[in-house]
């Protein structure tokens, strides 16, 4: 492929589009994004901006690298930090599997965890565990710098509804040009349906809400991440928290997605409180949520569903975590001419296995 010959549309001006663009256009690639609302307009712009680190390693080493390309972003200082969590999971072995791939990439694991790290009377329920290395992303600031470096790289973020016409993807009557790339989150299903490649992903996807709610209480010192009682908490301030769970509600449209369900906050409220009792006098300030999509394996789908139309998606309440490396990785595959991807981020010609999960557990 010539130089001239490198354009790339992409639809959706998330973290997944604004990170691929970016990568594409350092590489020299002519690219226009699409975006119908504004960027980071579903769950890119309300995220709880943790970046994971309790994946299996070859995850482990994507966040890493996404952590790497957010700091390359203009006035990066200060606004992607690193943190201690607490970790809780119901098996000694996931810790101990976890100590090990920590180890092995040079970040922070100690095993059990006390009432003075967390800053909070709090009772472990028998559960296993530990204190780790986490980072922690101003979200804001992420969608923000990534509009900024587009900009100066002269790519165009084009606010206009993506729709399908004749078998073909147009944008105010014009169809996209170059390699054409759905990252349009929840939505991608509905473009590839509208194109007739429903067929294609049937059954490998899942759409659902995520939600966050802010609490104002006793706020630990750590950020938590409970893999036995399924909800991660993130300190805002001494006296206030978010907090979200991981269990999410399955749903059929992704607009259904923005509307949060006060009861699954207070429940979620609940399972922390069952660990830190002072918790049962926080109130909650409010609570907002998203769509999200994730592949029925847990895992993000990034394939090739016909020649020059790729889609990326199902980043699964991950994309703060894994977007940017995975983005980093299509970019080179589309600049190359070969696929670099991991095989597992594929559907085309291969079953993926079925039921909704995060992709963050250690497999033990």
């Amino acid at each position: 492929m010539s130089a001239e010959e490198k354009t790339a549309s992409i639809v959706g001006a998330g973290i997944a589009g604004m990170s691929l663009a970016l990568h594409l256009a350092r590489r020299g690639w002519k690219v226009r994004v699409y975006e119908q609302e504004y960027p980071g307009f579903s769950a890119s712009g309300r995220s709880a901006g943790i970046i994971v680190t309790i994946f299996e390693e070859d995850l482990l080493r994507l966040a890493l690298e996404s952590v790497n390309f957010y700091n390359s972003l203009p006035e990066a200082e200060g606004r992607i930090s690193r943190r201690k969590a607490a970790y809780f999971n119901e098996k000694f072995e996931c810790l101990d599997r976890l100590s090990r791939i920590h180890e092995s990439l040079g970040l922070e694991f100690r095993y059990c965890l006390s009432e003075e790290d967390l800053g909070v009377p709090f009772e472990t329920l028998g559960h296993p565990t530990a204190v780790i290395e986490t980072f922690i992303l101003d979200t804001g600031w992420a969608v923000n710098a990534l509009q900024s470096a587009l900009a100066g790289l002269g790519v165009e973020i084009v606010n206009t509804r993506v729709e399908a016409r004749g078998g073909r993807l147009v944008a105010g009557g014009d169809p996209l040009e170059g390699v054409i790339v759905l990252a349009a989150g929840p939505w991608t299903p509905v473009l590839l349906k509208d194109l007739g490649y429903d067929n294609v992903v049937r059954d490998k996807y899942q759409l659902y809400r995520c939600q966050i709610a802010s609490v104002e209480g006793p706020t630990p010192r750590l950020v938590i991440e409970d893999d036995a009682l399924d909800y991660y908490l993130v300190p805002v301030s001494p006296s206030r928290f978010n907090i979200g769970d991981g269990p999410n509600t399955p749903i059929q449209d992704p607009y259904e997605g923005f509307h949060y369900d006060l009861e699954d906050s207070y429940s979620v409220l609940e399972r922390f409180a069952e660990r830190v009792p002072s918790a049962w006098e926080s109130r909650l300030i409010q609570a907002w949520s998203a769509p999200c999509i994730t592949g029925s394996d847990g895992l993000p789908i990034i394939d090739e569903i016909d020649k020059g139309l790729i889609v990326f998606t199902g980043l699964d309440g991950a994309g703060m975590s894994l977007a940017p490396a995975l983005a980093g990785l299509l970019a080179e595959s589309l600049d190359r001419g070969e696929w670099l991807l991991p095989s597992w981020s594929r559907v085309s010609g291969k079953p993926r296995s079925s039921g909704v999960r995060e992709p963050y557990y250690i497999e033990c």
